[in-house]
Order: structure tokens, then sequence, then C-alpha cells
């Protein structure tokens, strides 16, 4: 499967990726799925410190501040978490729908792999 950042510079910019963005091997992309997609970008440092957390019962991941997308939704319990490498919020929806098929969704206190 072809990577966001193996596709060519001017594909990518009509698709609307920011390959720049999704590189950053310093940053992890958290996805949040309910009825739609939420996300939140951090250091890949905060990415471990929180899986280190969440794993050690001391955290959860819907403890972090999301970019929330003022929908009312009344399923907690169907809530979702995945991540990817780099900045992907110009394109997480592909992300998710084929371009890492592998992506693993867990619950708020299980933790999170980063999609390779």
């Amino acid at each position: 499967m072809t990577k966001p950042t193996e596709i060519h510079p001017a594909i990518a910019a009509n698709l609307g990726w920011d390959i720049d963005a999704a590189s950053n091997d310093n940053l992890v992309t958290v996805v949040r799925h309910r009825i739609i997609l939420e996300e939140v970008v951090m250091t890949r440092e905060e990415f471990n410190t929180m899986n280190e957390n969440v794993k050690n019962e001391e955290s959860c991941w819907n403890e972090i501040e999301w970019q929330d997308a003022q929908w009312d939704d009344y399923c907690e319990e169907r809530t979702t978490y995945t991540a990817f490498p780099g900045d992907v919020t110009s394109f997480t929806d592909d992300c998710v729908a084929f371009l890492y098929p592998e992506a693993e969704w867990v619950e708020c206190f299980e933790t999170v792999k980063c999609a390779n």
C-alpha cells in the first residue's frame, strides 16, 4: 500500500494533502471516531507519555483536549481511537478510508498503536 509520503507532490497538492506536515516524524495525529472524526496533533513524546498513562490506568484518551467538531453525540461507549504518524489533519479521512487499512481502533482506556 502506498503511504502518503510516497505520493507524488503534485498529486498530493491536488488532493489537498500537506505532505510536509505528514512527514514530521516528531508528530502523531490521534483520531477519535464517533459519528464523525475528530483529531488532535501532538508530539511523539506526548503520544508516548499518554499511552504510558493509559497503560498505567492514570488517564484515558477521552481526557485530552479534542478539537471538538460540535456534533452532539450520545454514544460515548461507541467512541474509538487510533493514531497516524505525522500531522495528517489535511487528509485524515483518506487515512481512515484507505491509506492505513491496518490501523487498529481501540477504546479510551486502551493504548493506541500508531499506524505505520
